[in-house]
């Protein structure tokens, strides 16, 4: 979702992983579960999602030349309003490429972590 074009291989260095959690909180970094590219965050969601989406896009473009593709990553505990809420701020910031995913466990390990699975 968007599905335009033939499916490919994403870059961890273009790629923007959203984990959502509870209490109304999603993680963030750049890359893949399993060797994050930068630290993982928390935030909460409009302006602190949306902040979030737009400086590490001009991180990816700055680095890579490349526009970002952002991964949502819905937890069994998280709720459809903050996928419906991280989806709009996907579609404000103009993102040209995401995609709903399957939670890693290593990501819900992260989530514990941070206290918000």
């Amino acid at each position: 979702m968007p599905a335009d074009g033939p499916p490919g291989p994403v870059s961890e260095k273009t790629t923007m992983t959203i984990c959502l959690g509870t209490k109304n909180q999603a993680m963030y970094y750049l890359g893949m579960a399993g060797k994050p590219l930068t630290t993982p965050k928390l935030t909460g969601y409009g302006v602190g999602i949306r902040t979030a989406i737009v400086e590490m896009s001009k991180q990816v473009l700055a680095s890579t030349g490349k526009s970002m593709m952002v991964l949502i990553k819905p937890a069994e505990h998280s709720v459809y309003e903050n996928l419906v809420d991280a989806l709009d701020e996907v579609n404000i910031t103009k993102v040209p490429s995401y995609a709903i995913a399957v939670i890693s466990a290593k990501d819900i390990d992260m989530l514990k972590e941070k206290g918000i699975y």
